[in-house]
């Protein structure tokens, strides 16, 4: 059986390297290397995977939950401890269950892929055009010639991280229903404050509604990120009429501020906030402050004017695309177009932060690739 593969990133190696066991497997990549967004993951240290339990895990999926259930199920986080092993990369658990490489290079992780690749037929600098059915085979046409396969898997990305390639052509290359697209894990623009640098804020909660983040946020003039405000991004980008919020002081009732205020011996504001909020917030607090007892209720709710969401080119991932519902959950076959695979971004599924979005490209890639 000759397979091929469009799309040279985690997914797509991965079931490559798995398929080219037993069938001749062809890896197209447009770009002149493998990996080249994997390259850039974890600012460069690659968080592989997560060692959250499955149940964690699936409290961390924000699209696409039940149908990664089989594919998660079956490729757990010691099972990617043990493959990344077995080629050359032996892998850590860090703070908050993130596993990364053991050298923290993302380098080593694309090495390990590549190595697991070494009985497919890779071919770089190859963009493919069209694909057309041929009774029941397929003809792929490419930039540089076509192959007549048995199978197409389609691993091609969404499009985040422009600048590697990604165009979202791998939503257009078969008629297959779509989810209209959102940029995911990506910075959120808010209207300007009046800094001099970066807050870099700990223990706070951002809030947006009914949902409500806890742990480190960076503020800069007219965007936050930090693990918050990049996560809060993708539980929010389908939302409309978003009005979002920082408690400043989790740990702390509305009473317990009031009580703390109380025995505070300053009378000035400003003095006062010293105690509570970064100097350099405090004008911007103070604009919202009419007086003493305003203090407790901003310091739980202090309001940021959300704009938008900022572009695909800064976004980690991509929320939306191929529709699920037309995807079989066990063997990732097109429930539209028969012998035609779906892994990877592409899919409508998308997770936060912490190792869980690589994990899913490579679980439901190894799935994938059992099956064919």
């Amino acid at each position: 059986m000759k397979i091929l593969v469009i799309g040279g990133g985690p997914a797509g190696m991965m079931l490559a390297g798995q398929a080219s066991k037993k069938h001749q497997v062809i890896l197209i990549e447009q770009n002149e290397k493998l990996g080249k967004k994997l390259f850039l993951t974890g600012k460069g240290k690659c968080n592989i995977s997560t060692s959250a339990t499955l149940e964690e895990f699936e409290a961390k999926i924000v699209r696409g939950k039940s149908f990664l259930k089989t594919a998660l199920t079956n490729f757990t986080y010691e099972n990617c401890l043990d493959f990344f092993k077995d080629l050359g990369c032996p892998l850590k658990i860090e703070r908050g269950k993130r596993i990364f490489p053991v050298s923290e290079k993302s380098s080593d992780i694309i090495k390990a892929l590549s190595l697991y690749c070494k009985n497919v037929d890779v071919k770089l600098n190859e963009k493919v055009i069209k694909v057309i059915k041929v009774n029941e085979q397929y003809k792929v046409i490419t930039s540089k010639g076509q192959y007549v396969v048995d199978k197409v898997v389609v691993a091609t990305g969404g499009l985040s991280y422009a600048q590697t390639g990604a165009t979202g052509d791998g939503y257009k290359l078969f008629k297959q229903p779509l989810i209209e697209t959102k940029q995911a894990l990506v910075p959120i623009n808010i209207k300007a404050i009046p800094l001099r640098k970066c807050l870099k804020l700990k223990n706070v909660k951002l809030i947006c509604e009914e949902i409500e983040l806890f742990g480190e946020l960076d503020i800069y003039s007219s965007k936050i990120e930090g693990p918050l405000g990049i996560m809060m991004s993708s539980l929010i980008n389908r939302k409309e009429n978003i009005a979002l919020f920082i408690d400043f002081k989790p740990a702390l009732s509305l009473n317990q501020l009031q009580i703390r205020l109380d025995n505070n011996k300053y009378k000035d504001l400003s003095l006062i906030l010293k105690d509570f909020l970064p100097l350099d917030i405090i004008p911007t607090f103070l604009t919202k402050c009419q007086n003493k007892k305003d203090i407790p209720y901003y310091l739980k709710r202090f309001p940021l004017d959300y704009l938008k969401l900022d572009s695909y080119s800064r976004a980690i991932i991509t929320s939306g695309g191929i529709d699920i519902n037309y995807i079989d959950a066990v063997t990732f076959e097109s429930k539209i177009n028969p012998h035609v695979y779906y892994i990877g971004e592409v899919l409508d599924v998308d997770a936060l932060t912490g190792g869980y979005n690589l994990h899913i490209a490579l679980a439901v890639a190894k799935q994938c690739a059992e099956y064919i």
